[in-house]
């Protein structure tokens, strides 16, 4: 029993002692005025203007903003197209090199080429590693590691 009291007294002495030990913090206020646009607006003048609104007019906005996207969908998909042409770059190969049919290592290797050899790659980091190329040699499409370009 006094083994039980003279343990919780440390315990309670610990934690007096751990307590005291803790850093106080300070903060001080600062009186900040904060203009918004919507300082002027009463309640009343925003109902009104909802209320002005009819459904066929938010039926025309809905629509533009669907047509708007549409046209900057069809925009993006344009210049996507003209960066992968862009991307198209021709490499001369400096040894020998295992052409594969899939983007990965495994025994789908279909064809060798040359020192010496231009190829078109048209893609990099592909595969599931990121560590592939798509190229073109000869009108057909074939996969190559990344390491041959260091």
């Amino acid at each position: 029993m006094r083994g039980k009291k003279y343990t919780i007294a440390l315990m309670f002495a610990f934690s007096f002692l751990l307590s005291s030990c803790k850093e106080q913090e300070h903060y001080e206020s600062k009186n900040l005025s904060i203009k918004s646009v919507f300082d002027n607006m009463s309640l009343d003048d925003d109902k009104k203007n909802t209320n002005n609104i009819s459904v066929k007019d938010k039926d025309k906005q809905e629509s533009k903003k669907i047509e708007e996207k549409k046209e900057d969908d069809e925009d993006n998909n344009e210049n996507e197209k003209n960066n992968d042409e862009q991307k198209e770059e021709k490499f001369i190969l400096k040894d020998v090199v295992n052409m594969r049919s899939t983007p990965e290592i495994a025994d789908n290797v279909v064809r060798q080429l040359d020192v010496g050899t231009e190829i078109k790659i048209l893609e990099k980091n592909i595969g599931s590693d990121k560590k592939w190329m798509k190229i073109e040699y000869n009108n057909e499409i074939y996969y190559m590691s990344m390491e041959i370009l260091n």
